[in-house]
């Protein structure tokens, strides 16, 4: 259980780096490049999974030996595409339909995303019966 907590903590400290990188980069990009906000939010998205990707099979996760970099990196791509939608959905819901503020539902959407990324990564990611520390 202990190993379980010290996962969950790395994960939100890689987690809060990556929202970070992506919230900043969604709000200069619908901003400052004036972009639409769910292509901005696409964008800005893509480039911290890239990034999240990196750092978590270094820092949180310990991958699989029996799998292959690219298939480790081709299923993190396809649940972070999965997330992606879930993301988009969410924004397009708070955003479109209950009027939400931007940058307030992309904080709630990321919410319910990271929940999706941890499970998913877990499951599909990490090695079983192997953890890093």
């Amino acid at each position: 259980m202990k190993r379980l907590v010290q996962q969950m903590v790395r994960f939100g400290i890689v987690g809060i780096v990556s929202f970070l990188l992506d919230f900043i980069l969604m709000i200069v990009l619908k901003e400052g490049a004036h972009m639409n906000i769910f292509i901005a939010t696409t964008l800005s998205y893509t480039i911290s999974v890239i990034f999240n990707y990196k750092v978590s099979t270094i820092f949180v996760f310990s991958v699989d030996p029996s799998k292959g970099k690219n298939q480790i990196f081709i299923t993190f791509l396809i649940l972070s595409f999965i997330a992606l939608i879930l993301n988009e959905v969410l924004m397009m819901g708070f955003v479109g339909i209950l009027l939400i503020n931007y940058a307030i539902a992309k904080i709630l959407a990321t919410m319910n995303v990271t929940v999706f990324n941890f499970i998913t990564r877990k499951l599909f990611i990490e090695a079983r019966n192997r953890v890093i520390y």
